[in-house]
């Protein structure tokens, strides 16, 4: 009998089983995929305030201090705000060398392995971390993320990219309605993705040649493909029943605004697990009573992400000729994250 089975192995669920197995509590960790560092989804483009929380672990990272955000016209703003950054990641070594931590507490794991309802028999309570689309929400009738982006990425070694050192931001509706490209380097490749809304049209071959890169995506030398759901419809209202909580992604934990749900994934799996030791052990009120009452709403940052996404790409071309727009964009990009 585990005390705690959390199904889904990255950044949540990783993070949420060495905290409670930390605490001396039995964990299991089940998963779909044959390890933690397959199949993966994330850019992992760390902000600044993720990457603090990660500073025990041994990190490679390339650390961007610069964000060049180019209109649909290729109009360039270079932004920067000292003593703030962003670093790309080696994501699958990160997200093992926290799979050896929560191992190193007695966090047991199942790979290869689908969540079924004989697990409930099994441990006192569930986690599920399995993220945006999951399936421990439908299973538990639990509210769903319906609101999403979708996104593509290509690692490219042997490229003619000239900007190694910044992160590359391109807003143009007709590559990426409802969020935007990048290309980011790191190590001897560098990622270059598009996300836009569920259903949207994501061309990567005609954003490469945008970029001059190619004439044709075959002709690049790609050592890496990833592609996944973003939720972007803010924290989900149900996100527990008596015994199950969502965490991360599959709450809808992710900011509207940057999609960027790596940092609340690890601060809030972590106070959960104090929350959920405390309630198993102490009979405390159930973590999502209390949890629920810190999370962001998002509203703001869902209005803003309304508004650009209304706005036709020859607006978005103008904003870039305005004087306060630099100001708007770099306090975006590099303003301090509560969550």
């Amino acid at each position: 009998m585990y005390d705690v089975i959390v199904v889904g192995a990255s950044f949540a669920g990783l993070n949420v089983s060495y905290h409670l197995a930390s605490k001396g509590l039995k964990v299991l960790v089940i998963e779909q995929k044959p390890s933690v560092d397959a199949g993966l989804k994330s850019t992992g483009i760390l902000t600044k305030e993720a990457y603090d929380y990660l500073t025990p672990f041994e990190l490679n990272v390339n650390e961007i201090k610069t964000v060049n955000l180019y209109s649909p016209s290729l109009k360039k703003l270079e932004l920067t705000n000292e003593g703030y950054a962003f670093y790309t990641t080696n994501l699958g070594g990160i997200l093992t060398e926290m799979y050896e931590k929560a191992k190193s507490k007695g966090v047991e794991f199942k790979f290869n392995q689908f969540f079924d309802t004989s697990f409930t028999k099994q441990a006192r309570f569930i986690i599920g971390a399995d993220g945006a689309d999951s399936d421990i929400a439908k299973i538990f009738k639990l509210d769903r993320n319906k609101k999403f982006l979708i996104g593509y990425e290509i690692h490219v070694k042997n490229h003619n990219f000239s900007d190694k050192q910044s992160f590359s931001c391109y807003l143009d509706h007709n590559l990426a309605k409802g969020y935007i490209g990048w290309v980011a380097p790191f190590d001897d490749h560098i990622q270059i993705g598009l996300a836009g809304l569920k259903g949207s049209k994501l061309n990567l071959e005609k954003f490469v040649k945008k970029l001059g890169l190619a004439n044709n995506i075959n002709d690049l030398e790609i050592v890496e493909k990833r592609s996944g759901l973003i939720p972007v419809n803010g924290p989900l209202k149900r996100f527990f029943d008596d015994k199950i909580i969502l965490i991360g992604d599959a709450s809808g934990l992710v900011s509207p605004l940057s999609a960027g749900g790596i940092y609340p994934s690890l601060i809030f799996s972590e106070k959960i697990a104090g929350l959920l030791y405390d309630h198993l052990e102490n009979n405390a009120p159930h973590p999502g009573l209390i949890i629920k009452k810190s999370y962001p709403d998002y509203r703001f940052k869902k209005l803003l992400r309304f508004v650009i996404n209304l706005m036709p790409n020859f607006m978005l071309n103008i904003c870039f000729y305005l004087p306060f727009f630099k100001q708007f964009a770099t306090q975006m990009f590099f303003h301090e994250r509560k969550y």
